[in-house]
């Protein structure tokens, strides 16, 4: 199982990042215990949120739609 959530605060060979998944994984933007995406992604840093835009290649305008 990966999380989404967890891919955006490391480097490139972070095991959540989609590049990194094995094949016949699961997953999910987040899990119970974590906040919505979109909360998510406004807690983030000017920085962090840069990065997930650019990497998932969208403006980040309906995160929680991606």
């Amino acid at each position: 199982m990966k999380i989404l959530q967890f891919a955006f605060g490391g480097n490139a060979r972070n095991p959540y990042l989609p590049h990194n998944h094995v094949k016949h994984c699961v997953v999910y933007t987040g899990t119970h215990d974590n906040d919505t995406t979109r909360s998510w992604y406004a807690g983030l840093s000017a920085k962090e949120r840069g990065f997930v835009r650019r990497y998932l290649g969208v403006d980040g305008d309906d995160i929680s739609w991606i």
